[in-house]
């Protein structure tokens, strides 16, 4: 398979604390052309709920605790709704986690019919460190078993070439309690 990446590529954004999902939303809407929201406001409309020890990052701090921890709930808080309610001509279709051949065929296909791809994983299971949580990334390229992902996390690089199997693997163990949306988001 011949590299596959997004044109007109990515301009790399970074994320509020806990704004993952939002930074990538952004991502989307700016290649698209379309006008940018606030993170924090497309956070809240996506469920946004943080730490009272970032509540002074926020306008507008969600600090109840909920029971799968801190960040967005799009399965609670669907971004199509956020999209509607913008009137953002924008569509979210969810692709949970499955094999290597099919998520190849998912990513390439979306790339070259435009179509924009978000992956939901687990931090720690991707990148080997302790962060385990939930995370979103922008897919920007794939060649072969190679990933390209455009992350939004302060303190890292933006551009990360992961396996895709590692990525497949991590979307499945942030999966394993069935409370979340890992896998693959496409909007179109």
């Amino acid at each position: 398979m011949a590299k596959l990446s997004v044109k007109p590529g990515y301009v790399p954004f970074v994320q509020q604390p806990y704004c993952c999902v939002p930074a990538c939303i952004q991502m989307v809407m700016y290649r698209k052309g379309i006008k940018l929201v606030q993170q924090e406001d497309i956070g809240l409309a996506l469920g946004l709920r943080v730490p009272r020890s970032m509540a002074d990052a926020f306008e507008r701090p969600n600090t109840r605790k909920r029971r799968v921890g801190y960040g967005t709930d799009i399965a609670n808080h669907p971004i199509d709704a956020f999209f509607k309610k913008e009137k953002i001509k924008l569509h979210f279709r969810y692709f949970p986690v499955f094999g290597t051949e099919e998520a190849k065929g998912l990513i390439s296909k979306s790339i070259r019919e435009n179509h924009d791809l978000i992956a939901c994983f687990n931090n720690g299971k991707l990148y080997d460190n302790r962060y385990r949580s939930g995370h979103v990334s922008v897919i920007s390229s794939i060649d072969g078993d190679k990933v390209v992902l455009i992350d939004p996390e302060y303190e890292v690089k933006k551009f990360r070439t992961v396996r895709l199997e590692k990525l497949l693997a991590a979307m499945k163990y942030h999966n394993r309690k069935k409370i979340n949306m890992a896998g693959f988001w496409q909007i179109s």
